[in-house]
């Protein structure tokens, strides 16, 4: 049934979102390109040493362990890029080292007679077990060691007190070249071992084999990401690329373009980034970045619910990046359902469209999206609004006008200009209410704008929802402007606090006067002063810890002091301790090789096996076999 007056249909981009596309995804009520993770050069490490033969990350620090030629092992630290050279030597006949693993507070280091394990707090070594031709390894979170040689194609299991555990035999290896552990998102450890033509990926429930491309010469080492993809090094410098990945289950084939130096190992970091060891001794980054698809196109029907509609115009929301991209929308009008409309016009970044000649019930629009020719960003496409029947300026015009059919859609379409403009001033005029919305207002200068009204400061650390949330409930703060209650919930609002047990806690004086001030002073109070409390971890960063204190500044009495105090999570002489928040009265379990002094407040033993001439306890670390 034809409506008595126009009228409009808006399509968001949830509605039009329907079903997964493979170039397009939804994200943020917002239509974006997919994107591919690929991986790019970053950077070298400017670490001053030569002849580095292998090398191995300590994730928790996180901390490079570097193995020399002569058997010398260097720490670097990577976030603070300094090195420190010489830390231990290993004191070994003239062999040649091959890999080094690190497990908690050991380090394992292979050379091609045996497997030595070290104490990385005191530099003892634990035990010694020999491996004949050992050629790589690699440690589970478990603490086992899997090692592979140059002269059989079993896999030796070591635990990590030096027990041999046995031999894996694995259909299909062949001449294994490296080897690797991977936990997949379920849980389950999986083994990943590179031969000369394939890789073999082995659990206990079934084993799958990954073909590499003929192209890939010269092997040398493997690595597997989070996502389960695999990166094979060569050890042959090509400037097409030497490092190549590819799915654990089909094949091996794609080049990575943007590293050619000749690889000697490979291993990923805990987020994702790629440690490069080459040939030369230089250790490089290549991390991880977005690569949004060329195009991608979506279609979506609008019904007018009769035929031979005239559609008037469209009005899309989008936005495109400042590098580039496109947004292409084109219209076409059918009478009947499913059918493609003969003919279509396409309009190329253009957010106001006036459609001519399209005639028919339903309104076919396709969306067509394409990134920057880089592939570094996206088209953001929003919504769109469709309006029908046709009604123009043409009708305040003499009938005269309209008498010729050419000339009255010549008129029509000069007209629609001067119609735009006017319809986007009262629709304006209209929605000009949602202007002083705290939810509605546009984000960046009309929600400042809206703040001053409020007589507040857009604070440049608070998310926008944040900050709607703060305007939209102004009266209700200000009401309780300096009291215990408004200034706790305003935190909470900003940290984003939904547990209650993690609520601030308020210490104001009058709460200690059974204490004869004592509590008072262990938190510096004076007679008008109070402390806002933190449990340990509820702020994130030194950030939020100053807009807390500033917001406590900002809201808080005004003849009175405010402080704030987050507690660490361990005891630490010299810091507040507070009895059922950072402390409790019960033993915690003690772990073998994890406590710290002065953190941990505990003296103990951290070695897990016992050593001649050094300290070793009966039944712990010893034990006696009759």
């Amino acid at each position: 049934m034809k409506p008595k007056e126009p009228t409009s249909f808006t399509a968001f981009a949830s509605d039009i979102y329907k079903n997964e596309k493979e170039d397009i995804t939804l994200k943020d009520e917002k239509l974006l390109l997919n994107y591919d993770e690929r991986y790019f050069f970053d950077e070298a490490m400017q670490i001053d040493l030569e002849d580095i033969e292998t090398f191995g990350l300590k994730e928790d620090c996180p901390m490079l362990y570097l193995l020399d030629k002569k058997g010398a092992i260097h720490s670097y630290d990577i976030y603070r890029k300094s090195l420190q050279k010489d830390i231990f030597t290993v004191e070994t006949e003239e062999n040649t080292y091959t890999d080094i693993a690190l497990y908690k507070n050991q380090i394992y280091i292979l050379d091609n007679t045996s497997v030595s394990a070290f104490s990385l707090t005191t530099w003892q070594m634990l035990w010694e077990h020999t491996v004949p031709d050992a050629r790589a390894m690699c440690i589970d979170e478990n603490g086992y060691l899997y090692i592979i040689t140059t002269s059989s194609s079993d896999i030796l299991k070591i635990h990590k007190s030096g027990e041999e555990i046995g031999t894996l035999t694995i259909d299909g290896v062949e001449d294994p070249i490296s080897i690797t552990v991977h936990k997949t998102v379920e849980g389950k450890e999986k083994l990943y071992i590179l031969d000369a033509s394939k890789v073999t990926v082995y659990d206990e429930e079934e084993t799958k084999t990954a073909t590499i491309s003929s192209e890939a010469v010269s092997l040398s080492s493997l690595a597997v990401n989070s996502k389960e993809a695999v990166y094979i090094g060569s050890s042959s410098a090509n400037e097409d690329g030497t490092i190549w990945w590819g799915s654990k289950d089909t094949e091996i084939q794609t080049r990575l373009t943007t590293y050619d130096e000749a690889v000697k190992k490979i291993i990923f970091d805990s987020k994702d980034s790629l440690l490069v060891l080459d040939t030369r001794g230089v250790i490089s980054v290549v991390k991880k970045q977005k690569v949004y698809k060329p195009s991608g196109e979506i279609t979506y029907v609008f019904d007018s619910t009769y035929e031979g509609c005239d559609w008037h115009k469209m009005k899309v929301d989008y936005d495109i990046p400042g590098h580039g991209g496109s947004v292409t929308v084109s219209a076409g009008a059918v009478d009947a359902k499913g059918q493609q409309p003969t003919t279509k016009k396409a309009f190329e970044n253009k957010k106001d469209i006036y459609l001519h000649e399209a005639i028919g019930r339903y309104l076919v629009v396709k969306i067509t999206l394409q990134s920057d020719p880089m592939g570094e960003e996206t088209p953001e496409f929003e919504k769109l609004k469709v309006y029908f029947p046709k009604e123009t300026y043409l009708k305040y015009l003499p009938g005269i006008y309209q008498e010729n059919a050419q000339s009255k859609e010549l008129m029509q379409r000069y007209l629609s200009v001067f119609q735009t403009l006017m319809e986007g001033v009262e629709e304006k005029i209209e929605n000009s209410h949602l202007l002083i919305d705290p939810q509605t207002t546009p984000d960046g200068e009309f929600l400042n704008w809206l703040s001053l009204w409020l007589g507040l400061k857009r604070e440049k650390n608070w998310s926008a929802v944040q900050w709607r949330e703060l305007l939209g409930k102004a009266m209700y703060f200000f009401k309780r402007r300096g009291t215990r209650a408004g200034l706790s919930e305003l935190i909470e609002l900003y940290t984003q606090i939904e547990d209650k047990k993690n609520r601030p806690i308020i210490i104001e004086p009058f709460q200690n006067r059974c204490d004869e001030g004592n509590t008072a002073n262990r938190f510096d109070l004076g007679k008008y002063t109070f402390c806002v409390i933190f449990r340990p971890n509820i702020l994130k960063s030194e950030t939020e810890l100053r807009d807390v204190e500033r917001i406590v500044k900002l809201w808080k009495p005004a003849h009175t002091e405010g402080k704030v105090l987050a507690l660490k999570d361990k005891m630490v002489l010299g810091e507040h301790l507070c009895l059922g928040i950072n402390t409790s009265l019960k033993e915690e379990p003690f772990i073998m090789g994890e406590a710290a002094l002065s953190i941990d407040t505990r003296l103990a033993d951290i070695e897990e096996n016992a050593q001649i001439q050094s300290h070793a306890r009966l039944g712990i670390d010893t034990q006696t076999n009759y």
